[in-house]
């Protein structure tokens, strides 16, 4: 999950569910995800994470989203 701690709703808690996720990196890219589509477009956030496998599959699914908008 993720909280938002200054700024736009500060202190928002958002709670969710992945079922059949097959690892760790599909959960912590979920969280991306949902903390990217609750923020307003006009509002800049910063994510943080420990894993380069996460990094790295958020980039190929934005470059596969950006490649099929073309």
């Amino acid at each position: 999950g993720w909280v938002i701690t200054q700024g736009w709703a500060a202190d928002t808690v958002m709670r969710g569910q992945v079922t059949r996720a097959r690892s760790s990196t599909q959960m912590e890219v979920m969280e991306f995800i949902t903390a990217i589509a609750a923020t307003p477009s006009e509002v800049n956030i910063t994510l943080y994470t420990d894993s380069q496998n996460v990094i790295d599959t958020y980039e190929n699914l934005v470059k596969k989203a950006e490649d099929k908008s073309e």
